[in-house]
Formats: structure tokens, C-alpha cells, sequence
């Protein structure tokens, strides 16, 4: 017969996995954050078309949803202090915890971004219309009328990209910042 198992084991090593659930939670969240107002300001100059923004916001989403986040960790942890120390910036003594809550917002941001702008997209137009022919500004008509319904459609996968952080958390350990999972 194979081995048995000992449930004793995991209960015993519970309460060395609790003692970074602190820090598991601060990353999550943080980045959480961070990266819904990131994906707001992605997602709007696309949403309204706007002509170098939306470029721009296209080429951004597309390159970090396109690369592992481990790349992008070590471009931030290791990179951004290259880069800003020609300007008088000096990262050195940074605590890591930042640059992982920094990555994985500016990460989520652009996956965040394509939530939103296809939940609004997917807002018939005809309710528009309507708010506009009960005499709703545009801007009422999108705070009442339009983001509501795309918060139905956008919460499925903002929640499947909350769950893909938590696992990505992990990952932080690769700059020596120990989480839970880590």
C-alpha cells in the first residue's frame, strides 16, 4: 500500500502559514487597488477613442498582459531603479514589498482596463438612448444607466482576476519577500 496520510502535518504547519497571511492580504490588496483605478484610466481612452491615449493605452495592455508576470517583477524590482537613478532617484533601500505591490498593479491595471471597457461596450445602446430621451446628461446616463449593468458583466472576471493575483502572489518570493504561498 502507498503512504498514508497524516493530517496531523498540515495542522501543524497551519500556524506557520498564518504568520504571512499579513502580507499575502497587503499585496493582494494593495494591487487590487491600485489596479482598478489603473484600469479606469486605461480603459478610458479607449472606451471614447482618444487619439494618441488610446494608442498608447492599447500598446501598454497589450505588452503587460502579453508578458509573465516573473518578467515583469524582475523589470520593476531590478529595472526601475536603473532607470531612475540618472535622475537624482535612488530605490536602493525600497522595502521589495512595494516593488511586488507596484508590479502586480500595473499588471492588473491592464487586465482590468479590457474588463471594463468590453462590460460597457456590452451595455446596449439603446439604454443610452433612453436615458438621454428621459432627460438624463451623459454623464447620469453612464453613472445610472450604464455602469451598473457593466458591473454585472465585468464582476465574473474581476473576480477570476483577483483569484489569478492571489496565486500570483507566490511569485514574490523571487525578490525575497515571503508570503503565504510563498
Amino acid at each position: 500500500m502507498g503512504k498514508s496520510f497524516d493530517l496531523s502535518l498540515v495542522l501543524d504547519f497551519v500556524p506557520e502559514l498564518l504568520r504571512y497571511l499579513h502580507i499575502t492580504l497587503i499585496v493582494l490588496g494593495g494591487s487590487i487597488v491600485l489596479g482598478l483605478a489603473g484600469g479606469v484610466l486605461l480603459a478610458v481612452p479607449r472606451l471614447y477613442r482618444i487619439p494618441v491615449l488610446s494608442q498608447l493605452a492599447t500598446l501598454y495592455i497589450s505588452f503587460m498582459r502579453g508578458t509573465p508576470i516573473l518578467i515583469k517583477l524582475f523589470l520593476v524590482y531590478y529595472g526601475l531603479p536603473e532607470l531612475l537613478k540618472p535622475i537624482g532617484v535612488d530605490l536602493s533601500r525600497t522595502d521589495p514589498l512595494v516593488f511586488v505591490i507596484v508590479t502586480y498593479a500595473l499588471s492588473d491595471a491592464a487586465s482590468f482596463a479590457e474588463i471594463f471597457r468590453g462590460a460597457v461596450r456590452s451595455v446596449d445602446k439603446g439604454q443610452t438612448e433612453a436615458a438621454y430621451a428621459a432627460g438624463l446628461t451623459t454623464f447620469q446616463s453612464f453613472r445610472r444607466i450604464v455602469v451598473p449593468q457593466a458591473l454585472i458583466v465585468a464582476f465574473p472576471n474581476m473576480a477570476n482576476t483577483l483569484i489569478g493575483s492571489l496565486k500570483d502572489t507566490s511569485l514574490a518570493f523571487s525578490i525575497g519577500v515571503m508570503d503565504m504561498v510563498g
